[in-house]
């Protein structure tokens, strides 16, 4: 059976069409299909499509339908779904943290403390010594019988030998006030065997003076605290040791319980 015209002419036309016929189809079907997903597909909620809540960072949404769709990614599964409460616009979900507060407050910080230049202090002025430390005074005015002598043996006259001299002898009549060489306390009274009547000073920084040969009553009594020229007693003949001696006062000084010579303290005899 021989075919029409028309027939033959189709066939000829897609014969040489055919390739541009199954493009446009495939132009038109992808159009089609493109319009309708823009026509459903409303990220605000709004239009034909329904209403609609779209997550980009969970890839899932839900529409006003009831229907909850989710899917995950490579962080995890994120789900959100929408009521049926009207509502066209999604609401979006209010953060539970409190706000940070990113204001500056060091503007209320009180400011550091200026660092003052460093001044090196002017070494300070010794405190001048007091009159009556500066100060000592002869005990009597008199001749010195026997220096103070701890390397050379020294004659005794009461004793008849040869010993040391812890101290100096000073001429000095009996009954004659005996005045204290610095002020001090009084810290010993009592009776030696060989020197008599004696009374010990404590003058401070390790200084003690020592009077023998005292009257058997001093002036002074433990405790009591005198000051440079105070009378302390009188010149006696107590000092059995140095009895046959001329009348004198055995004046002696230690320095932190060594014996020291008195002269080195004592100023010139007026």
């Amino acid at each position: 059976m021989k075919k029409s015209d028309f027939s033959r002419k189709l066939d000829k036309f897609v014969a040489g069409k055919g390739f541009y016929i199954a493009l446009f189809l495939c132009v038109a079907i992808i159009g089609v299909a493109s319009w309708a997903i823009l026509f459903t597909f409303d990220p605000a909620g709004d239009g034909a499509g329904g209403d609609m809540m779209y997550s980009s960072s969970s890839q899932s949404y839900s529409t006003d339908r009831g229907d909850t769709a989710s899917s995950s990614d490579d962080t995890g599964d994120t789900s959100v779904t929408s009521s049926d409460s009207g509502d066209d616009s999604a609401t979006p979900l209010e953060s539970e943290a409190d706000p940070v507060d990113t204001s500056d407050n060091t503007e209320n910080a009180a400011p550091p403390e200026s660092e003052e230049p460093t001044v090196s202090a002017e070494p300070e002025p010794e405190t001048p010594v007091s009159v009556e430390e500066a100060i000592y005074v002869w005990p009597v005015v008199g001749e010195i019988l026997n220096s103070h002598s701890l390397d050379t043996l020294v004659y005794n006259v009461t004793m008849n030998d040869w010993r040391t001299h812890d101290g100096i002898d000073v001429a000095a009549e009996k009954g004659a006030t005996v005045l204290a060489i610095a002020s001090g306390t009084v810290t010993g009274l009592y009776d030696d065997d060989l020197f008599g009547t004696t009374v010990i000073i404590d003058h401070g920084n390790g200084l003690e003076s020592s009077y023998s040969n005292l009257a058997a009553l001093p002036t002074v009594e433990i405790g009591d605290e005198v000051s440079v020229g105070d009378v302390i007693g009188s010149v006696g003949s107590t000092a059995i040791g140095e009895i046959n001696e001329q009348s004198h006062l055995h004046l002696s000084v230690t320095l932190n319980g060594e014996s020291a010579d008195p002269l080195n303290y004592l100023p010139d005899q007026p």
